[in-house]
C-alpha cells in the first residue's frame, strides 16, 4: 500500500479541526463585577463630602491598594475592599476611609485583633474601636473599617467614625463572646499581662 494513504487519515482530521476553527462563535468577555460597582456606599457624613468616586477591590485587584499585605487579608476572609476620600466643607483636611468587607463578624474581629497593635480601646463605636496617632480601627457586624485622617480634630474623628459605624446593619445579636478570666485583664483592652511559665521577668 503507498505510503501516502497512510497519510490520508491525518489530513482528513487536520482539515476537520481547520474547518471547525474557523466556524467559531463569538462569546462576549465576561467581566468581575458587583452588584454596587463602586462598593460599599456611605450616607451624608456631616461636615464632610466626596468629591472622588469611591474605588471598589477585591481578591484579584487587592494587591494593587495593600501591596505586600494583600495575602493578610484576603487568608483572613477578605470578599471586597471599598475606598473612600472625604473631604472636608471647610477646604482643609480629609479622612481617607477604608471599609473591608470580611465575609463575616468572627473574621472582622480577628482581622481588626491581628491589625490593633499599640492603639487605645475606645468605648461606643461599633462593636469596637481602637485610636491611635494617625489611625483609627473600628469594627461592625462583617466590616473593618480604617481611617486615616490627615489635619482633621480628634473630635471629628471620633464623631465621623460613630457616623459611619451606624451606617452598617448589624444584627444587635451578634456578639463575641470572652470567657477568658478577669484576672491579670488590662483594663479597656483586650491584653492580658501574666508571668510566663512562673519567670515574673518574663511578662506580657
Amino acid at each position: 500500500m503507498p505510503r501516502s494513504l497512510l497519510l490520508l487519515p491525518l489530513l482528513l482530521i487536520a482539515g476537520f479541526v481547520y474547518s471547525s476553527g474557523i466556524n467559531y462563535q463569538e462569546q462576549p468577555l465576561l467581566l468581575l463585577e458587583k452588584k454596587e460597582k463602586n462598593g460599599i456606599q456611605l450616607p451624608i457624613i456631616e461636615g464632610f463630602t466626596s468629591t472622588q468616586p469611591s474605588r471598589l477591590f477585591q481578591k484579584e485587584n487587592l494587591y494593587e491598594y495593600v501591596n505586600g499585605h494583600a495575602e493578610f487579608f484576603i487568608s483572613s476572609g477578605f470578599q471586597s475592599l471599598t475606598v473612600i476620600v472625604l473631604d472636608s466643607k471647610s477646604g482643609k483636611g480629609e479622612i481617607i476611609v477604608e471599609i473591608y468587607d470580611m465575609g463575616n463578624m468572627v473574621n472582622a474581629a480577628s482581622t481588626l485583633s491581628a491589625e490593633k497593635g499599640n492603639t487605645t480601646f475606645t468605648n461606643d463605636i461599633g462593636d469596637a474601636a481602637y485610636v491611635s496617632k494617625g489611625t483609627f480601627l473600628l469594627r461592625k457586624g462583617q466590616y473593618y473599617v480604617r481611617l486615616a485622617p490627615f489635619d482633621i480634630d480628634e473630635n471629628t474623628i471620633l464623631r465621623t467614625a460613630k457616623s459611619i459605624s451606624n451606617s452598617f446593619q448589624s444584627d444587635a445579636t451578634e456578639k463575641i463572646v470572652f470567657t477568658l478570666p478577669d484576672e491579670n485583664k488590662v483594663e479597656n483592652s483586650g491584653t492580658f499581662v501574666s508571668d510566663y511559665m512562673g519567670l515574673p521577668f518574663m511578662k506580657d
